[in-house]
This record gives structure tokens, C-alpha cells and sequence, in this order.
């Protein structure tokens, strides 16, 4: 996240409309919103996968519970 962030913050002033000519203000904006929703879609993926990630934590069994069904079947 701090990666993306970073990068936004370098690459936003840059593509700024309100940094450039009138003329060419409309270019820069398509621009400025295209880093934006690029931005917005990275960050919703890394937070997609870090709740998969902590989903599949929670559903995997521990081995300690694994070890005392083990006892209590006699395997």
C-alpha cells in the first residue's frame, strides 16, 4: 500500500490539469482520472487478497487440534 501511495504522490502532480495550459487541461484530466482509478483498482486488490489470505488463516484446522483427534481415534 505505502508502494502505491508513494507512487500516486510522485506521478499526480505531474498529471495535474490544474499544473498545465488551458489548452491542453482536458488531456491532463483523462490523465489525472486514469492514475487515479489505476490507483483506486491496485488498492482494492491488495485488500482483496489480504482478506483471502486472512480468511484461509482462519479456515485452515491447527495442528494441535489435528494432534488430539488423532489421540481420541487412535490413529
Amino acid at each position: 500500500r505505502a508502494q502505491v501511495r508513494k507512487s500516486f504522490l510522485k506521478r499526480a502532480p505531474l498529471l495535474h490539469p490544474n499544473k498545465h495550459p488551458e489548452n491542453k487541461r482536458a488531456q491532463y484530466h483523462q490523465a489525472f482520472i486514469d492514475l487515479t482509478e489505476a490507483r483506486d483498482l491496485i488498492l482494492q486488490e491488495i485488500e482483496r487478497r489480504a482478506r483471502r489470505e486472512a480468511s484461509a488463516q482462519q479456515l485452515k484446522p491447527k495442528k494441535t487440534i489435528r494432534k488430539v483427534l488423532r489421540k481420541l481415534v487412535g490413529r
